[in-house]
Formats: C-alpha cells, structure tokens, sequence
C-alpha cells in the first residue's frame, strides 16, 4: 500500500489545510457551545465561504470546508467577529480542549476549563495534535476521545491528572490541577523526540515521572445517550443547524466527540429534526470526506459508507486511505482506499494487516463476512 502524506498537524482557523475542494477552517467552540446567535452565523458563513455543510469531527470541532484562499480572510475576520474563535493565533492552536457536554455552568469541570483557557498563555509550544480531555464528572464519558492530559475522576472521588497511555495518574486538588497539567507539559516537551506528537506513544519510549502516577480512574462508565442528537457521518448542512437554532427554547448547543450535538434546554422537536437513536445502522459508520475532496483519497467515501451501513455486525469505518482520520482506531470492519479500490481490515486499524484486497464498491456491496 502506498504510504499517505501524514501531516503531523490538524487544521485550524489560523492555520487551515488545503484540500481537494479548498481550505478545510477548524472552528474550536469555547467549553463546546455556541449560542443560537453564533449557531445561525456559522451557518451563513458555512453557505457564504464554504460548501455548505459543516463537519463535527471526533474531537468535538467544527469544520468549513471547500473555502477558497482569497476569501479565507474575510472568514476569519468573521470568525473572530462572532466569537467563535480566538483572535490570538497562539492561544488558539494550544485550545485544543474536550470538555464533557453534560458539564453543568460553573461545576468542576467548567471551572476546570475556565482555568485551563486562562493560563494557556503559560503553556509552551505543543505539537497542534496534543489536547487536553475535562471529565471529571461522577463517570467518565470521554476515555475513548483523543486526548493526551485527562482531567478525570479518581476511583476515590478526588481530581485525577493522568497522562494518556498511562492507566494510572495523580490525585490534586482543584488548585493544584492546573499547575500539575503545565508541569506534565513540561516533561513533555523536554523529552519529546522530533517526530513524536502524542503522549501515548512518547510513553513507549520515556518512562513517566513516578509522581504523575498512582491514582486510577473510576471505572464503569458508560456512555451517556440522554439528549443526544445524532448527526449521520458526522456532517450536518447549514439549513439544518438554523432550524435548529430557531427551535423555540433553545439557546445554545453543545458539540460532542461523538458526532452528535446536545442542546443546553430541553427541546422535543429538535429530535424531530434528528430523528436518528441508538441502533440506528447509520451510527456505527464513520467515514473522511474521501475523493474529490480529500487529496489523499482515491475512492469516494461517504455515499458507499451509507449504502453499507448495517451490512456486517458491528461498526464500520471506510477510510480514503490509510491515515484512517475520521475514526484513527480499530473498528469491526474497516475498508481503506487504495488507487480507487479498496482493501478490508477485520477489527483493526487502516493500517493493520488486510484480509482483502483489491475490491470494487460492486464486491463490497455483495461480500459475506460471516
């Protein structure tokens, strides 16, 4: 298989990636939440300087994509305008924060990120993938959301700091919390070698610090599904979202990890206009932009992905090739492009080894796995 171009960074509304159809501006929402207001000026400008849809991607951001280059300053400036991102280039890139939708105002969690937003400017340089997780609720709801620091709760109810791809971190108080986080920063970024980015994988390498350890993470927890409105392949056009926020009663909207978005007031039709629930086929599919959007995709991805949706047990993840972007993990089934074909991975990852090669939309559509 022919190696993909792997950038090492992720888009940004400071500093966007080309695509097949133009820049791709990641929008980081503060604490994950737009207000109606900022919801129907997304969407205007999803029409205005986009293509019209706008991606929720795995770590709870917001994606315009197929904006042209003379017209990405304008888009910017409007950004900014609506609060919607930070002015500072600086400060934005290091943002990269996942806060649990079902924080409450001002609980552990919220004040945890009003602080951590607060003292970013005293954060180093960090590669633009490392990210900061806030889940210090009674379970955790974000363990399996790409994060490299964890703000989580202790099996002994305190505040937990753990580095992720360690299973055990440091009991703190909410003091404290912040400053231990900079610290594991640090330690970070002293070590890191050139091409590592993650901590996960700089842990493969460096053993962490003994203090940075000790405490585990409550355990059972579940995933929450009580107000979700689910979003199919994580892509949701404009005229839905104004109608969204126009739904009587709705203030504001939060963004999840899991494509899915979450209203702060309780609404009944805007699961109307999301009708999707839990078992829904649709849902256990994830799929990138693929041709002709993605330059380094040679299949198309999303219209397949749907046709196949509830084909085989489990989930399903088709990947334009083998960065594996929209679900970067092991899946059930998962199909990679490879110059205009496709191979097949059972419970694996985009790059794991194939069980199938060379196959046709045609072939897929009529493969038996059992």
């Amino acid at each position: 298989m022919s190696e993909p171009e792997i950038k090492g960074w992720c888009p940004g509304a400071h500093r966007p990636m080309m695509s097949g159809d133009g820049l791709v501006v990641r929008v980081r929402p503060f604490a994950a939440e737009i207000s109606a207001q900022q919801t129907h000026e997304l969407a205007e400008l999803s029409v205005t300087y986009g293509n019209g849809f706008i991606d929720i991607t795995n770590r709870a951001n917001l994606q315009i994509r197929g904006v042209a280059q003379e017209n990405y300053i304008s888009l910017l400036e409007r950004l900014t305008a609506a609060g919607l991102i930070d002015a500072d280039e600086t400060i934005e890139t290091k943002r990269n924060i996942i806060i649990t939708p079902f924080y409450k105002q001002n609980d552990l969690s919220h004040r945890l990120y009003q602080e951590l937003v607060r003292r970013l400017p005293e954060f180093p340089s960090i590669p633009s993938k490392f990210g900061f997780a806030i889940d210090c609720g009674e379970t955790c709801e974000l363990q399996d959301s790409s994060a490299d620091i964890r703000f989580e709760t202790s099996s002994s109810g305190d505040i937990l700091v753990r580095a992720d791809g360690c299973e055990t971190g440091v009991s703190v108080t909410e003091a404290t919390a912040i400053s231990t986080a900079l610290e594991l920063v640090q330690w970070f970024i002293a070590g890191k070698q050139n091409d590592i980015r993650r901590m996960a994988k700089h842990l493969q390498t460096f053993e962490l610090p003994r203090k940075f350890t000790g405490s585990s993470p409550v355990t059972g927890s579940t995933m929450r599904q009580d107000g979700l409105l689910h979003v199919p392949l994580g892509q949701v056009s404009a005229d839905d979202l104004r109608t969204l926020a126009d739904i009587e009663g709705i203030k504001a909207i939060r963004i999840t990890p899991w494509r899915a978005l979450l209203t702060t007031d309780q609404a009944p039709a805007a699961h109307d206009l999301f009708p999707h629930t839990v078992g829904s086929p649709i849902l256990d599919v994830s799929a990138c932009a693929g041709q002709p959007f993605c330059p380094q995709a040679s299949v198309e991805t999303r219209n397949l992905a749907t046709d196949l949706a509830g084909k085989w047990p489990g989930a399903l993840h088709v990947s334009g090739c083998a960065k594996g972007c929209a679900r970067p993990n092991a899946t059930d089934v998962t199909l990679v492009g490879r110059e205009g074909r496709f191979d097949l991975v059972r419970n694996g990852a985009p790059w794991d080894d194939t069980l199938y090669t060379n196959l046709s939309p045609t072939d897929l559509k009529t493969l038996d796995l059992d």
